[in-house]
């Protein structure tokens, strides 16, 4: 037995656990998910192909199969759910500080046997075409609730999040919109892109994603990058409810969302059913016709024709493609007098950070070895912080010896608890030098031990 045969074994294993044994999903039916020309509902299949696309494709595993996952519950309420705060929020900055319309006994994503994977509470608000995220919630005993993070999203405008920060996903975009939802499969139609996650990322964003990826290398896609499975792709053969799913990555495609750290799937997110797994009267009889489906069967597509404005999510419906518009030139600016820079010491000591240092991927809940090099003498004891984007979040250590012969290291047994992202770096300093320190020189990400 391969391991691709084992891997796709473990797969419907999960998958058998994954999907809660509840009552049918409520109906979005007839329901407009952000406006006709927001940019998940314009379809690409007429747009270029990315002039990066074969250098995408190649970096993101290629003979990946598509892995369908129905594991995020949609909670449907009205205007007449009773909203409470949340008792607290451990990342406010990146979250809305309002009250949220949480049911009793809310469905949570979540996969036994996986308890240190994400857990994402959704709720759609069908009077207000509002959508409400949660992402690790938790309830108390007396029945409040807390979450890293938490956000509204408007589904009837075409408004972003704060361009550089990640929400709920690492790309910065709602969820819910990008969901494969059973019912549209059912009926035979989707006219929206979906979200996948790769094994990895670039690390920069296109729109209409806010936040960075992972790899510093411009050959690895960016969050926000747009692909859609090739015309020439060949669906005879697959059922019914197959070919609505790949009629629909031809038209619309998938979006960049997040990435896994995994090189054998790319996941792309569907609500959580349970008449998936006998849909079409074969259980798993869909799930294996989508891993019949490869990373090479795809292209990424240039959408930058259809951006309107980089903070907003409306497209146009009619790309303008050509003639191409002749830039205005850029007057030369009148150089201002160049300051006389502060006189600073002649540097005698230093410490450089040497891991994670950029590019690296580390998975929540397990050790990981934060390293670094140091000449001179800046001191006995370091202190080491987590930075996410330009923020200090956390302290690693607060005090601990520099180290032997020039190097250091630490061992940093990463919390469960820790967000995931793809926007982290460490800084250490001197305890009494504090002016002798450094930090990573680009992003490493933290990912669940799951995807």
């Amino acid at each position: 037995m391969n391991g691709v045969t084992i891997l796709i074994l473990l797969v419907l294993t999960i998958f058998l656990f994954m999907i809660p044994a509840t009552q049918t999903s409520a109906s979005l039916s007839g329901v407009q998910i952000y406006p006709k020309d927001y940019i998940w509902n314009v379809p690409i299949d007429t747009l270029p192909v990315h002039p990066m696309s074969d250098a995408y494709i190649s970096s993101s595993s290629p003979s990946a199969f598509m892995y369908v996952a129905p594991v995020f519950p949609i909670n449907v309420v009205n205007n007449t759910q009773v909203k409470q705060k949340l008792t607290s929020i451990q990342y406010p900055t990146m979250s809305d500080n309002i009250a949220y319309p949480i049911p009793d006994n809310p469905e949570i994503e979540n996969i036994p046997n996986y308890p240190d994977q994400d857990h994402h509470l959704l709720i759609y608000n069908k009077d207000t075409n509002t959508e409400y995220e949660l992402y690790q919630p938790v309830q108390a005993g007396d029945g409040t609730w807390s979450a890293m993070v938490a956000m509204k999203f408007n589904l009837s405008d075409y408004s972003l999040r704060t361009d550089g920060y990640p929400s709920t996903d690492a790309a910065g975009l709602a969820i819910l919109p990008a969901l494969i939802r059973y019912e549209e499969v059912e009926a035979g139609e989707i006219n929206h892109a979906m979200r996948v996650a790769m094994p990895t990322s670039g690390n920069k964003h296109v729109w209409p994603a806010r936040a960075d990826g992972v790899q510093n290398s411009a050959s690895f896609p960016p969050l926000g990058q747009r692909f859609r499975l090739k015309a020439s792709f060949n669906t005879a053969g697959y059922s019914p409810h197959a070919k609505t799913i790949l009629e629909a990555w031809k038209k619309y495609g998938f979006m960049l969302s997040d990435q896994t750290g995994e090189s054998n799937a790319w996941v792309i997110a569907a609500d959580a059913d349970p008449r998936w797994l006998t849909l079409g009267g074969d259980k798993w009889a869909l799930f294996n016709e989508m891993m019949t489906v490869h990373g090479s069967d795809f292209e990424a597509v240039d959408v930058s024709s259809l951006m309107i404005n980089k903070d907003s999510g409306q497209a146009r419906i009619t790309p303008i493609v050509t003639p191409t518009p002749t830039p205005t030139p850029t007057k030369t600016p009148t150089p201002a007098p160049t300051p006389t820079p502060a006189p600073t010491p002649t540097p005698t000591s230093s410490i450089t950070v040497t891991s994670p240092n950029g590019g690296e991927t580390w998975k929540r809940g397990m050790s990981h070895i934060v390293t670094w090099n140091y000449s001179g003498s800046p001191g006995s004891y370091v202190k080491i912080v987590l930075i996410k984007g330009v923020n200090e979040i956390g302290t690693i250590a607060s005090s601990i010896p520099i180290g032997n012969g020039g190097k250091g290291s630490y061992t940093w047994s990463t919390s469960l608890s820790t967000m995931t992202g793809s926007n982290y770096k460490v800084s250490i300093q001197s305890i009494s030098q504090p002016t002798i320190k450094d930090m990573s020189d680009g992003y490493f990400t933290i990912t669940s031990r799951w995807w």
